[in-house]
């Protein structure tokens, strides 16, 4: 897989006077066994890492923010 570029945002209400912004990067990688006699799902499983860059910040415009914080959010999901 290829790097990419961010395409995941988030802009929410923290608190009274503060706002959260995110950025960051979320990919989903998926596996699915289907059974080839009568089509239906034996398994599956999806991997949906986001890794995010967040601020904290003082203003609607996101102009007045703290230092930056890197996590990682990891979703994942098997069915079987």
């Amino acid at each position: 897989m290829a790097d990419t570029p961010n395409n995941w945002v988030e802009v929410e209400k923290h608190g009274e006077k503060k706002i959260l912004a995110e950025v960051g990067k979320e990919t989903f990688e998926v596996a699915i066994n289907v059974s080839l006699k009568n089509g239906k799902i034996i398994s599956a499983t999806i991997n949906n890492p986001v890794e995010v860059l967040s601020r904290e910040c003082e203003d609607t415009e996101l102009s007045r923010c703290g230092p930056p914080k890197r996590f990682q959010v990891l979703r994942r999901i098997a069915v079987k």
